[in-house]
């Protein structure tokens, strides 16, 4: 919760885009941080800069998020990185339809998404995560694209219309 000693700034560049946050409050009670933000040419977000001051050492780096991009403008990697150390990354594959088809975390493993004609998620396969059996419960989640729901029975996933409903005990 922000008191009247806390300090925010936000700087924006001449294209209106986040380029500086700084925050400082207390001493003793917050760390002064700044993080730098920087954008290419299609303005896409390419890296992000946390910063963090250490009275008698200065403004020292803290971790370095990298992000990149392929032609169609997807997300398709991200680095989080302290000096050359890599603390974790991510990468994202898409198929034709700009729809995510696989993801990796190097700290977790990979996921693999399949959809039906109409583009709906129609699975989802963790490697990280141990199967589950026979299921013996049944979750439902809405997809608030298009308000459809996704019924989970015997551990697949299975498109149900909006409006159709069934319930499991």
């Amino acid at each position: 919760m922000w008191n009247t000693s806390n300090v925010f700034y936000a700087y924006y560049d001449n294209l209106n885009r986040l380029r500086r946050v700084y925050q400082s409050g207390p001493t003793g009670a917050v760390a002064m941080k700044m993080v730098y933000f920087y954008w290419d040419k299609l303005d896409r977000l390419t890296n992000m800069n946390r910063y963090e001051y250490h009275d008698g050492l200065g403004w020292k780096g803290t971790v370095d998020d990298i992000y990149t991009y392929d032609a169609d403008s997807r997300l398709t990697a991200l680095a989080h990185k302290k000096s050359t150390t890599t603390l974790a990354s991510y990468t994202w594959t898409y198929d034709q339809a700009s729809r995510p088809t696989a993801f990796t975390s190097s700290l977790d493993g990979t996921a693999g998404y399949t959809y039906d004609a109409t583009s709906q998620l129609t699975g989802a396969d963790y490697n990280y995560q141990t199967d589950e059996g026979n299921c013996p419960f049944s979750q439902t989640a809405v997809l608030w694209k298009g308000g459809h729901v996704l019924e989970r029975r015997s551990c697949a996933w299975r498109h149900a219309k909006a409006g159709r409903s069934s319930r499991t005990r």
